[in-house]
């Protein structure tokens, strides 16, 4: 057997006698050997090793001892299954039976490990593609591989700084980096000591005004030194200001540089005279917002609307203007109008600027009138013979001056399918309109709309939180 040793030992007859067995414990006690003996009568003589030199007499039996000594083994470890075994098909010998087997003695697994640093340039943009701003900015200080990649001016194309505090420098710094989204819901851009800004002189607010800029730095190679200038422009195409904390200052420096702009919204801003003069220069806005805007006046807004033929959609509900006749206001509107909001002009808004506008724009599609004290059944007979072939919506609550009746008009508007009377009616009024316009939907659209970077409240539940205008923006 493995592991033991034997050791065959003859001695004098007269000490190892059968009799005496307790000198022969005794003796192996003494000498710490744990053994037994043995004797064996054919023992030849050459197999006997004996320590007495002394000759021996062959008609004398000597015995025998064999000790057998078990050297103590090392325990082994029990195999444990960890992160590198792998699970191996069963083989052709043993059938049905699977085999674990460790990926380093195993010749199948001896290749070289696949990590991220070895993937190619395509997939891991690919993998970068689906993180936030705040993941992004910590994969640029993981190695200069990835500092490159992350770095890529197509993973800060649509940015989301909604509640965020920045500065105008870092605002510019990201639209120049080629952003095509950007939403400043709430957010504070404060004015720091690197833009530059000191003040904005406009002559006049209209389309042909030019600003003077005065600037702290005079270096001619900075790209700071006349941020009105035409050498750069961003490429930003949907940026939403909506209850954002800027200064006008701040405001025009951001618009002259943003020619492509297609939707803007601006709600609950001050909109100055020399903003609205650097809103006329863009001249790709397809949606503009300026619900709730301050400091607006109606000849500016005249030329601004002028200048912006291109406007699909319109929202003017609530601002400044609501408190003035809005005469050359509607002179102004582009023809091309499908969506209009001009909600909140109590007692400014007559039947007659109401025709006005069914002459003017003859594609009107949605159109909000709310809370207009002066209108009546009259300009509800004038929008069902003008529109009766394109109008999807119309917004009538609060005008106290239209009686019920006049509501089953619509019933000659076969594309009609939204009509919102809220306060003018009460459930049971509402439930008997609706029978009686069976295609239309009344009263489902508390909120309005038009032209605003966020779904209206009947249409958030089929779009994504982080999106203006359909765009998703990264948080």
């Amino acid at each position: 057997m493995e592991g033991i040793k034997t050791y065959r030992f003859a001695k004098h007859t007269s000490f190892f006698q059968r009799d005496n067995p307790q000198e022969y414990e005794k003796l192996y006690e003494e000498l710490g050997i744990i053994g037994e003996i043995s004797y064996d009568d054919d023992m030849s003589e050459d197999d006997e090793v004996s320590t007495d030199a002394s000759p021996r007499t062959p008609d004398i039996k000597r015995p025998n001892f064999t000790m057998k000594c078990h050297t103590p083994r090392k325990a082994r470890r029990p195999r444990r299954l960890n992160s590198e075994s792998a699970f191996r098909a069963p083989t052709t010998g043993n059938t049905g039976l699977f085999k674990f087997c460790s990926r380093r003695s195993s010749k199948h697994f001896n290749r070289p490990s696949l990590s991220i640093l070895s993937l190619p340039y395509e997939v891991v943009f690919h993998i970068f593609e689906f993180l936030d701003l705040k993941a992004l900015s910590r994969c640029q200080l993981v190695c200069k591989f990835w500092n490159s990649i992350a770095s890529c001016p197509d993973l800060w194309k649509r940015l989301n700084f909604r509640y965020r505090d920045l500065s105008v420098t870092d605002l510019q710094r990201f639209l120049h980096n080629r952003a095509v989204a950007v939403c400043l819901n709430a957010a504070i851009i404060r004015n720091d000591s690197r833009s530059g800004i000191r003040s904005v002189n406009c002559c006049s607010h209209g389309v042909g005004s030019v600003p003077a800029f005065s600037s702290a730095y005079h270096d001619s190679s900075s790209p700071m030194r006349d941020p009105f200038s035409r050498v750069y422009h961003y490429q930003v195409q949907h940026l939403d200001f909506t209850n954002a904390d800027i200064h006008s200052t701040a405001l025009c420096l951001i618009l002259t540089r943003c020619n492509s702009l297609v939707n803007l919204s601006l709600e609950n801003l001050s909109v100055s005279p020399r903003v609205l003069g650097c809103l006329a220069a863009c001249r790709t806005l397809v949606r503009l917002n300026l619900s709730l805007c301050r400091d607006m006046t109606v000849s500016g807004l005249a030329e601004t609307l002028e200048a912006l033929d291109g406007l699909v959609e319109l929202n003017l509900g609530w601002s400044s203007v609501c408190k003035y006749p809005p005469d050359a206001i509607f002179a102004s509107l582009p023809r091309g109008l499908t969506h209009l909001n001009i909600a909140g002009f109590r007692d400014t808004l007559a039947d007659r600027h109401i025709a006005d506008m069914v002459s003017r724009c003859r594609r009107l599609q949605d159109l909000d009138v709310s809370d207009s004290n002066h209108i009546t059944s009259h300009a509800v007979d004038m929008i069902v013979q003008g529109w009766s072939n394109c109008l999807r919506g119309i917004n009538l609550s609060r005008c106290y001056s239209v009686t019920p009746n006049c509501y089953l008009n619509f019933l000659n508007m076969p594309f009609l399918h939204f009509l919102d009377v809220f306060g003018v009616m009460d459930d049971a009024s509402v439930g008997a309109l609706s029978e009686a316009l069976p295609r239309v939907n009344v009263s489902l659209r508390p909120f309005s709309a038009m032209a605003r970077p966020a779904p209206g409240f009947s249409l958030q539940k089929y779009c994504k939180e982080s999106t203006i205008w359909g765009n998703y923006v990264k948080l």
